[in-house]
């Protein structure tokens, strides 16, 4: 039960740090190629994976 939310929950949890993370890579390093930013942008995505799943597993955890 909760397999499909907490599997949502994961996935829009890296999306959201990943915008944050180009965001950031572009505010901090303009003149940085795309294809460089996107490099980076991959390896945060598998990075944030871990922690995503954590934190939507304490959330499933406390429940209503």
């Amino acid at each position: 039960p909760g397999v499909i939310e907490r599997t949502r929950c994961v996935q829009e949890a890296r999306i959201a740090a990943v915008w944050q993370f180009k965001k950031e890579l572009k505010e901090k390093s303009p003149a940085m190629l795309p294809t460089e930013i996107d490099k980076l942008v991959a390896g945060h995505f598998l990075d944030v994976k871990s922690v995503a799943t954590i934190e939507c597993g304490a959330g499933a955890a406390k429940g209503p």
